[in-house]
């Protein structure tokens, strides 16, 4: 298929405009398709850029995709949208190529850029965004970018033909599934626990499809891997790549650091990997350790993600008239129970847990072991709030039971809060049944606890 050949774009979302505007600019004929709808903004955008649009709910009612409209196309379809929909399988019935934003941008890089591919189930985010930053503390031009926020399209569109720079990618396993062509200095699989199976069917799928990445890696390049996820790939038969493999050891203080910058083992992890990257594209080990040390880290971290809302401890006053000091954190990003037992191993203070949502079909009985650790009490909320009260019930006296939503949870936990505690959001769930994606959700939650915050004494 020729690059500048004719492309459907599949999802009117930020990376699949990106794509568009890329492959307009690069001179194909582009069309977008959304089965649901197109914001004006957006159509102003294409209509600026002569890029064609349309709404279609279903494949019968595209012109495009039932019009004889070239013989020659590709589907770039969003990560978003499942490889079973409809227009997903009419493009393959007919033999079209389906790839990602993620496949299109990599075409278009100029020679002196290079890139770092970074997944996981957990942890991609702060290790790609702590990544990027470590390597513009060193002086580079680094861009975090893929699923982290930014499409990696916006990114090659904006670099010059003369720039060297470094695109660290987050990828998801919906990004990777039609990445094909992308090829990396540095590559990593942080970890893997059950998850996204409503559209991998199988956690040997959901591993098949991250080790793809592996592959990816260039033979002079490095590829970081949890041990446990090497193992399993070894199990399953699958390809290795060509490239040096590091297994990442988070107990392995590889830069004797005293006291990181983030908290936890997980963070520890995610820090190794990340500094592992810069010293293989040739950063100082003393600039890895300056980021990494707290009192001289210049890291900003990411929101959403064991975010302590405020710049210190807050002081309230409870109901019997006392001072407390209670530390309030947005963990807004644990979508999944295995990253809410992650950040609950981050405290050894008492810890009041606001958990729900919408369930992803997880266990919740594992949260049951900290009330023997750190839990004081849960407080269940949204649609998940039966199944976690029907689950948990063997624990039954550390869960409130007077709950519906969010705001709700968090209220009675500051009342029943007591000087020292922690009140945690870290939901287990999605965010869907309450509020648009796990960033709204985190939004609301600080707004409280800044609101909370104003009318106390501190």
């Amino acid at each position: 298929m020729s690059l500048m050949g004719n492309f459907l774009v599949l999802g009117a979302a930020k990376s699949g405009i990106a794509a568009a505007l890329l492959l307009k600019k690069q001179g194909a004929w582009v069309c977008v398709i959304d089965q649901h709808t197109i914001s004006d903004d957006v159509k102003y955008v294409l209509t600026k850029q002569d890029i064609f649009f349309e709404i279609a709910e279903h494949v019968e009612n595209s012109r495009i995709f039932t019009g004889n409209f070239a013989a020659d196309w590709a589907l770039v379809v969003s990560p978003g949208i499942s490889l079973e929909n409809e227009f997903v399988r009419f493009a393959k019935a007919n033999q079209r190529p389906v790839v990602s934003e993620i496949e299109v941008a990599s075409w278009f890089l100029n020679d002196k850029t290079v890139c770092v591919g970074i997944t996981g189930t957990n942890g991609k985010s702060t290790t790609a965004s702590y990544t990027a930053q470590l390597l513009a503390r060193a002086g580079k031009n680094a861009y975090a970018c893929g699923n982290i926020g930014t499409p990696f399209s916006q990114i090659v569109m904006n670099i010059s033909k003369n720039e060297k720079a470094v695109c660290v990618l987050e990828l998801s396993s919906y990004q990777l599934e039609t990445t094909q062509s992308l090829q990396c200095v540095c590559t990593a699989i942080l970890n893997l626990q059950n998850d996204h199976l409503e559209r991998h069917k199988t956690f040997e799928e959901y591993l098949r499809v991250k080790w793809k990445l592996a592959l990816m890696t260039r033979a002079d390049g490095l590829f970081i891997v949890d041990a446990q996820v090497l193992q399993k790939a070894r199990a399953l038969g699958l390809a290795q790549p060509q490239c040096k493999v590091e297994i990442l050891n988070f107990k392995n203080n590889l830069w004797n650091v005293q006291n990181p910058c983030l908290l936890g083992d997980h963070n520890f992890a995610n820090v190794m990997c990340a500094s592992l990257i810069a010293r293989h594209l040739g950063v100082s080990d003393e600039i890895i350790k300056l980021q990494w040390e707290k009192q001289t880290s210049q890291y900003v971290p990411l929101p959403h993600r064991l975010e302590r809302v405020g710049s210190f401890c807050q002081e309230f006053v409870d109901i019997q008239g006392r001072k407390k000091r209670v530390v309030i954190m947005n963990d807004s990003k644990a979508t999944n129970v295995e990253s809410t037992l992650v950040a609950l191993k981050s405290f050894d203070a008492p810890v009041r847990l606001l958990l729900g949502g919408k369930p992803k079909g997880d266990s919740y009985i594992p949260i049951a072991n900290f009330t023997q650790k750190n839990i004081v009490k849960i407080y269940p909320f949204g649609a998940a709030r039966n199944v976690i009260l029907e689950e948990l019930n063997p624990v039954h006296e550390f869960l409130s039971k007077a709950q519906t939503c969010l705001l709700d949870a968090a209220q009675q936990a500051l009342l029943e809060s007591c000087d020292g505690d922690v009140i945690l959001l870290s939901p287990a769930c999605s965010s869907f049944d309450e509020f648009q994606n796990f960033e709204h959700r985190g939004d609301v939650f600080r707004n409280w606890a800044l609101s909370c915050c104003e009318g106390s004494s501190h």
